[in-house]
């Protein structure tokens, strides 16, 4: 799954398969987003957090206390031609309910403002494939991320303490 935020989109790749000996569809995907950060799961088979640790740049673990310096001349703006950051979070910043409230959450300009949360709900259905457990974990876990580091790592600010999303696309491979 992809999930990526960009001029405050979130776009949204579903659960797709992919080889667990070569990886070619993360593989494929670094080339074509050229991603600014990276967020892992710690209970991320070994594997994979390897595949992520080889594509990405620095690693920046949970735990800011140990987190290390940039590459020199390598910043947290200005990503320009850098290979990105990976940030490898707790699996509990994963945990599918949280991150499907997370995402229930968001208020998009698109919707009535008078909507009822039943109309909200089924609103956000028409935009994301809540049966895609794989894509909702990640995706909630980034936007939890993003209104934690947002300001910090991508200048972007947060209304009400979340970050602001104001479109939602579903993306095929």
């Amino acid at each position: 799954m992809l999930i990526s935020v960009s001029h405050s989109q979130l776009f949204l790749l579903p659960d797709t398969v992919d080889s667990l000996s070569d990886f070619e569809v993360v593989r494929a995907l670094f080339k074509q987003v050229s991603p600014k950060i990276v967020i892992g799961c710690s209970r991320q088979d070994a594997r994979f957090l390897a595949i992520l640790k080889e594509l990405s740049g620095d690693l920046f673990p949970e735990d800011r206390s140990q987190e290390p310096t940039p590459r020199s001349g390598s910043t947290t703006v200005g990503f320009e031609n850098q290979r990105p950051n990976l940030f490898i979070q707790p699996g509990r910043e994963f945990a599918p309910d949280p991150c499907k409230h997370r995402l229930r959450e968001l208020r998009l300009p698109d919707e009535p403002k008078s909507s009822s949360d039943e109309e909200h709900r089924f609103f956000l259905q028409s935009l994301i494939p809540f049966a895609n457990i794989a894509m909702v974990r990640a995706a909630g876990a980034l936007l939890k991320f993003l209104d934690k580091r947002g300001l910090e790592l991508l200048q972007v600010s947060t209304v009400n303490g979340k970050v602001p999303v104001l479109n939602v696309k579903t993306c095929t491979m």
